[in-house]
């Protein structure tokens, strides 16, 4: 009788199994290459995209009240003010977030998720176009799951920060190089390019290249190439015009 042994071999998974959403949302972090594979069939961007909106919220939240005495601070410490108007001032930022506190929370909300939309189908724009260059026939809705997942790493980021500001009770807390800059340099070119530099934003760069060989089938160095590209293009843009255009 033949040896039939084949028959009882497990097949290796094939290349774009399904997977459910919570899974590939989890694969992201230990194999973002399995996460990838799965966008190639499902358009899977609502919901991160609700995760990191819901993550801004009470980030926005939980940081609000230092965001306020940083910006107290700056006006007490702008010399263009004069004492009556930085006691006005003051005075008008107290009476607005007493009377109006509920609309005031809904307007932190709404700019929140306004904010992450932009950033989210921005970002996915500017990764596509150049994609449409290089012959690719990806659409458009495709990049914008893949940046939706690579979105996700926003919210250890906003743990961190959240932490971080908690403890030093400012919002001026930088992840990357910019921290070791004096204070008088925030609005210098040189800050604005160290402050995009922080390791949250280089782990969002790399997984952007792990991604693009897969969901547009290109070969990785030219991911890599146009990935370098738009990372330096972003960098040129901070020192130019400081932050903005925030989108990592």
């Amino acid at each position: 009788m033949a040896n039939d042994s084949s028959a009882l071999a497990v097949p290796s998974p094939a290349i774009g199994t399904f997977r459910g959403l919570p899974t590939t949302l989890l694969a992201l972090f230990w194999s973002p290459s399995t996460a990838f594979q799965t966008l190639r069939e499902k358009r899977w961007w609502f919901v991160p995209f609700l995760l990191c909106a819901a993550t801004a919220i009470l980030f926005a939240f939980a940081t609000s009240h230092y965001r306020m005495e940083d910006f107290k601070q700056d006006i007490k410490s702008d010399p263009s003010y004069s004492s009556e108007e930085v006691g006005r001032r003051l005075a008008n930022i107290d009476t607005q977030a007493t009377a109006g506190a509920s609309l005031w929370q809904l307007s932190l909300a709404t700019t929140a998720v306004a904010t992450q939309a932009a950033k989210l189908f921005g970002l996915a724009l500017v990764v596509w176009l150049p994609l449409q260059l290089c012959a690719t026939r990806i659409t458009y809705m495709t990049i914008v799951s893949v940046c939706s997942f690579i979105f996700l790493i926003k919210i250890p980021e906003a743990l961190l920060s959240g932490l971080l500001i908690r403890l030093k009770e400012t919002t001026r807390v930088f992840l990357g190089p910019a921290s070791l800059l004096p204070p008088d340099s925030y609005r210098s070119p040189l800050f604005h390019v160290l402050d995009r530099l922080d390791v949250f934003s280089i782990w969002m760069a790399i997984l952007l290249a792990i991604a693009l060989p897969i969901v547009a089938e290109l070969p990785r160095k030219k991911a890599a190439q146009i990935v370098a590209y738009l990372w330096v293009a972003w960098l040129l843009e901070g020192a130019l015009f400081g932050n903005l255009v925030r989108i990592l």
